[in-house]
C-alpha cells in the first residue's frame, strides 16, 4: 500500500519531468551546459543572486532597487540555488528542476479537483491534463524554458482548488475563500496580469456563499490579490517615483509615445491574430481545439463544472487580451500568452471532472490522452525553436559575459542593452540602457522609449567618474551610442538566429568626453553672448522636460535626434526633439519673471520658430549653417506662464535657454 502511495505520489513530477528533459535535450546538446532559451531568464537569476546577498529588489547588488522584476516571488523561489553554492548555467537548471516541482503540484492540485490525490484516477487524469498543457508548443518553450510561467500554474491550480472549495463546500468556507486569496496573491506576484484572472476566481468562490453575504467571500478571496498588487505599485513608487514597472513602462503599447490609437489599436489586433494563428491554429491544430471546445461545452452544461469552468475560460480570455497590449507579445516564441493557453486547456478538461463511473473515468483518460496524443505530435518545431534560440543565448549573450569577465577589470561599468546574461556572468557593475535593470533612481526605462537621444542624456545626468566604461550593445539597436560614443574592442557575430536582438553583439570601450559634466551639463554649454541664464530646458532629457512640465508633440512627432558638434573648441553633445512644421512644443519656467530673452539650439538645418508666452509673442530664427546653429528674440515671461515654441517648418531643437535681456 506504501509503495503504491508513493508511486501516486511520484508519478506526476516523473512523467513531466520527462516531457521536459526530452524536450530540452537537443538545447542541452547544442550548448554543451543546461539550456536558456531567453536571455531574460538571467534576469531573474540575477535578482535571485543579489536577493541571496541580501540586496532584495536589486538586479545588480548595490545598485539600488528596481522595478524591472514582474515576479518579484520568482527570484525567492531561486534564491535558494546561491545558498547551494549554485552559479552559471547550473542556475538555470535549478529553474528548471523548480519548473518540475511546479507542474508536478499542478497535476496534484488537478487531481483534487477530479477526486483526490490518493485515487489513482484522480492522480493519472491530473498529470495527462499538466503533461497535455504543457505539450503545446508555446506552452513548453515558456514552462522549460527557466522563466517563472510554471510556478505561476501552480499557483493558478492551487487557486482553483481552494475556490471549489470555497464554493461547493458549505463547512470551511471562510477559510478557504481565504486561501484562495492568498494563492491569488501568489499569482500576481508571478504575473502582474493575474489580475484579471484572481477576479473571476474570487466571483467563483463568492457565488458559493449562497444566501449568506457575499461581499465578505469576494473580499476574502479578492482582497489579498489586491494588497500584494499594491504593495509592489507602492514599492515601486517609494524607490522609482513611477508606479509603473520598468517591464510595463518599456514594452506596453500605451508606454510608447509615438504612437496614436490607431496604431496601438492596430499593435493588439496584431499581436492577437498572431497568437490565434501560432498558438492556437499553428502549435494545437484543428483536432485538439475541436476536442477542447467540445469539453467546453461539456463542461458549461453540467452544474458540478460550470463555475471552474467558466473561472478559467474568463480568465484565459482576459490574460490573453491583457497580454495583448504588450508591444513584444508576438515575440520570443509568444511566450507571454503561454499561461492563458494553459489555462484555457485546463478549464477545457474541467469538463469531465468530479467522481464519475469507471466507463466515463476510462473514457475521460481516454480523451485526455487523445489530445495529448495530437498536441504533442506538433511539438516538433517548438523544440527545434527552442534548440535554436538557447544556442543562439549561449553562443552570444553568454560568451560576451564571460568576455567581459575575463578581459576587463573589476572596476568596469557595462551599459548593456540586454540586462540577463551579460550581467550574471560577467558579474560587473552595469547600466542597462533599456532600464530593465536599475540604476540608482536615473529613469533609463523612461528614456529608453523615447530613443538614443534621451538615452544619451540621461547619461549625462551621472557624475563623470560613475559612467560606464564600456558598452556591450548591439550596433543595430544603439547606432549613435555605439558609432559616436564607441571604440570597438571585440565582436561576437552568431549564425540561425532567432532570438537575439541582432546577429553581432559588440564590446566597445566608451569614450564620453562629449558630454558635459558640472555646470556644462547642467546650463547646456549655452552660447558666449547668453549671460545671466535664469533658466534652462534640455530636450530630450526627461528629467529636465518632467520638471518644466513639458508637452511634446507627440504622437507621430517629436522624435528625438542627438549631434555632437564642436563648441568653443570642445566637442559637444546635446540631444533634442525634431518638431513637424505647424506642431509646437511647450513648457513652463522655473523662477524666471519679467523680461527674457529665449534663445534657441538648431543644427544645420536652421530654426523658424513662433514663441508664445500669454498674450506676447516673438518670432525666432536660425538660417542652416555649419554646427549647431542659435536663435533669439525677447518676450515678457512672468512665473507660471506657459512658453510655447510653434514651428514654422520643421526644425530639430535641443535647448532652450531664458536670461535677463
Amino acid at each position: 500500500m506504501k509503495l503504491r502511495s508513493w508511486a501516486l505520489a511520484a508519478l506526476p513530477f516523473v512523467v513531466l519531468g520527462a516531457l521536459g528533459l526530452w524536450f530540452v535535450h537537443p538545447a542541452w546538446i547544442a550548448c554543451g551546459a543546461f539550456p536558456a532559451p531567453l536571455d531574460d531568464v538571467y534576469i531573474h537569476a540575477s535578482f535571485a543572486r543579489a536577493l541571496a546577498h541580501g540586496h532584495p529588489f536589486s538586479w545588480v547588488g548595490g545598485q539600488g532597487y528596481s522595478s524591472g522584476e514582474t515576479a518579484p516571488l520568482y527570484p525567492v523561489l531561486l534564491a535558494p540555488a546561491f545558498f547551494l553554492g549554485l552559479d552559471d548555467e547550473s542556475v538555470v537548471a535549478f529553474a528548471f528542476a523548480v519548473a518540475i516541482g511546479a507542474l508536478g503540484l499542478s497535476a496534484r492540485r488537478v487531481a483534487e479537483l477530479f477526486g483526490s490525490p490518493r485515487e489513482a484516477y484522480s492522480v493519472v487524469a491530473g498529470t495527462l491534463i499538466v503533461a497535455l498543457a504543457s505539450a503545446v508548443g508555446t506552452v513548453a518553450f515558456t514552462f522549460f524554458s527557466g522563466m517563472e510561467a510554471a510556478a505561476f500554474f501552480a499557483a493558478s491550480t492551487s487557486a482553483l482548488v481552494w475556490v471549489e472549495r470555497a464554493r461547493a463546500r458549505p463547512r470551511g468556507r471562510k477559510r478557504a475563500a481565504m486561501r484562495a486569496g492568498l494563492w491569488g496573491a501568489a499569482m500576481v506576484l508571478l504575473r502582474p496580469e493575474a489580475v484579471v484572472v484572481v477576479a473571476p476566481f474570487a466571483l467563483v468562490a463568492a457565488r458559493g456563499a449562497r444566501s449568506r453575504p457575499w461581499l465578505p467571500m469576494l473580499a476574502r478571496a479578492a482582497l489579498p490579490g489586491a494588497l500584494a498588487t499594491g504593495l509592489v505599485l507602492g514599492l515601486n513608487y517609494a524607490f522609482t517615483g513611477d508606479f509603473a514597472s520598468a517591464g510595463a513602462r518599456l514594452k506596453l503599447l500605451g508606454s510608447n509615445p509615438f504612437l496614436d490609437d490607431v496604431a496601438r489599436a492596430k499593435e493588439l489586433v496584431l499581436n492577437l491574430f498572431g497568437f490565434v494563428w501560432r498558438v492556437l491554429a499553428k502549435d494545437m491544430g484543428g483536432p485538439a481545439l475541436l476536442g477542447l471546445a467540445a469539453l467546453t461545452g461539456l463542461g458549461l452544461t453540467r452544474e458540478r463544472t460550470r463555475h471552474p469552468v467558466l473561472a478559467c475560460l474568463t480568465g484565459a480570455c482576459a490574460f490573453a487580451l491583457l497580454v495583448s497590449t504588450n508591444g513584444a507579445a508576438r515575440y520570443q516564441g509568444f511566450r507571454y500568452y503561454a499561461p492563458a493557453v494553459a489555462l484555457l486547456v485546463l478549464g477545457a478538461c474541467l469538463g469531465l471532472a468530479g467522481r464519475s463511473s469507471p466507463r466515463r473515468s476510462t473514457i475521460a483518460l481516454v480523451s485526455f490522452a487523445g489530445l495529448f496524443a495530437l498536441v504533442f505530435a506538433r511539438t516538433d518545431e517548438a523544440r527545434s525553436y527552442f534548440r535554436r534560440a538557447s544556442k543562439n543565448v549561449h553562443e552570444q549573450q553568454v560568451t560576451m559575459g564571460r568576455l567581459v569577465s575575463a578581459i576587463l577589470p573589476r572596476d568596469a561599468i557595462v551599459l548593456v542593452g540586454d540586462a540577463g546574461a551579460i550581467p550574471f556572468f560577467s558579474k560587473r557593475t552595469c547600466v542597462d540602457a533599456l532600464g530593465l535593470g536599475g540604476y540608482r533612481r536615473y529613469p533609463f526605462v523612461q528614456a529608453a522609449v523615447h530613443g538614443e537621444a534621451a538615452t544619451l542624456e540621461l547619461l549625462e545626468r551621472i557624475p563623470e567618474g560613475e559612467r560606464p566604461t564600456h558598452f556591450a550593445l548591439y550596433p543595430n539597436w544603439f547606432p549613435t551610442i555605439t558609432g559616436t560614443f564607441g571604440r570597438k574592442v571585440r565582436e561576437i557575430t552568431i549564425e540561425d538566429n532567432v532570438i537575439c536582438g541582432g546577429p553581432t553583439k559588440v564590446l566597445y570601450e566608451a569614450d564620453f568626453s562629449a558630454l558635459g559634466g558640472g555646470e556644462a551639463r547642467d546650463l547646456g554649454v549655452p552660447p558666449s553672448d547668453v549671460v545671466n541664464v535664469m533658466d534652462s530646458l534640455d530636450l530630450a532629457d526627461v528629467e529636465s522636460e518632467r520638471a518644466h512640465d513639458t508637452v511634446l508633440p507627440v504622437p507621430n512627432g517629436g522624435y528625438t535626434t542627438a549631434r555632437v558638434f564642436d563648441v568653443g573648441g570642445r566637442r559637444t553633445f546635446d540631444g533634442g526633439r525634431i518638431v513637424q512644421g505647424g506642431r509646437e512644443v511647450s513648457f513652463v519656467p522655473r523662477g524666471v519673471s519679467g523680461p527674457a530673452r529665449v534663445t534657441l539650439r538648431g543644427d544645420e538645418g536652421g530654426l523658424d520658430v513662433d514663441v508664445r508666452v500669454g498674450r506676447g509673442e516673438c518670432r525666432a530664427t536660425a538660417e542652416p549653417a555649419v554646427g549647431f546653429t542659435y536663435a533669439a528674440c525677447s518676450v515678457e515671461v512672468h512665473e507660471g506662464d506657459r512658453v510655447t515654441l510653434a514651428a514654422r517648418r520643421e526644425g530639430r531643437t535641443y535647448h532652450v535657454w531664458i536670461s535677463r535681456p
